[in-house]
């Protein structure tokens, strides 16, 4: 039985940073999608378009499935979905991307506490301590000390995204449990589509660059079908056995890929923060999920 769980814990682990990995890497796809004159919000229509699509071709017979639980949780952490990407890529039109990736990854400290209110069940101090450190590493990792801190009105949107994020990835861990995790994701990638529709008559769209760019459509289907799609069926599935801190920690480390990824495309330089900011978080969520006390106490303990 030992052995099952620590199985499935390896196997929830790969599962969460996989997401992390396609997520950093999507940080990439929402670059050549910029530089090739997608608009921030085409960018979020055509891949809650897309990933709501794909998922729906699987679910189509479960449909009638559908029940007041899918459909209120589905629209409220739908709607979350949108508000947290509007606000996120809103606030990086007036902020510094560092900026703004140190205060998206805010939901390291956001969600134990949500989660606390929700739960009505205070986690660990272990994990309070590895979400600090874990924030200390995107610090490291994200930030120019040299330059001076500012804060700015694109701060304040970019923390307001990381408000609802955090408060959605704490929803998943408290309602997820009984759901089947593809009819709630297409219920909420849906919602968020329709938000992305309604907004259309106040933020006008240019869709040439859809017609023009074969790179920008092709990162914006990689984000619809891989990002949204299959990444969010993988989180919804995950929360149903981890706790939403631990799921945000992990989730978090899309930082770290996502730099990763950046270098290596060519993007930015191999840099000294990169590699003591990436390791730092890693060891964070290595804390978290390892009773390092216990683990030394049984090495001390004399054989009998």
């Amino acid at each position: 039985m030992e052995k099952l769980l620590r199985e499935q814990k390896w196997a929830l682990n790969g599962a969460l940073f996989a997401v992390a990995i396609i997520w950093g890497f999507g940080t990439i796809m929402i670059q050549i999608a910029i530089d090739c004159g997608f608009s921030t919000l085409m960018i979020n229509l055509l891949r809650f378009i897309i990933g709501a699509v794909c998922v729906g071709a699987f679910v189509l017979k479960d449909l009638k499935k559908l029940n007041r639980h899918y459909l209120v949780l589905g629209l409220l952490c739908g709607t979350l979905l949108f508000f947290g990407f509007f606000l996120l890529q809103l606030g990086l039109i007036y902020t510094k991307p560092s900026n703004s990736l140190f205060l998206s990854s805010c939901s390291v400290i956001c969600v134990p506490f949500i989660s606390w209110l929700l739960m009505r069940r205070r986690p660990d101090a272990r994990v309070f301590r590895g979400a600090v450190f874990c924030l200390i590493g995107v610090a490291v990792l994200s930030l120019e000390f040299s330059g001076g801190l500012s804060f700015s009105a694109g701060d304040l949107l970019t923390l307001g995204s990381c408000l609802v994020f955090s408060t959605h990835t704490s929803l998943m861990g408290k309602y997820s449990a009984g759901l089947e995790s593809m009819l709630f994701t297409f219920v909420q990638l849906s919602t968020a589509a329709l938000w992305s529709v309604a907004a259309l008559p106040f933020f006008p769209i240019d869709y040439s660059p859809l017609w023009s760019s074969w790179q920008g459509t092709l990162a914006v289907v990689l984000l619809g079908v891989l990002n949204t799609g299959l990444c969010y069926i993988i989180q919804i599935t995950s929360q149903k056995y981890a706790s939403a801190t631990k799921v945000s920690m992990i989730l978090g480390l899309e930082a770290v890929f996502g730099s990763v990824c950046s270098v290596l495309i060519g993007f930015e330089p191999l840099t000294w923060r990169l590699v003591v900011g990436g390791l730092i978080m890693m060891l964070s969520v290595f804390y978290i999920e390892n009773d390092l006390s216990a683990l030394f106490h049984r090495k001390g303990t004399p054989a009998a």
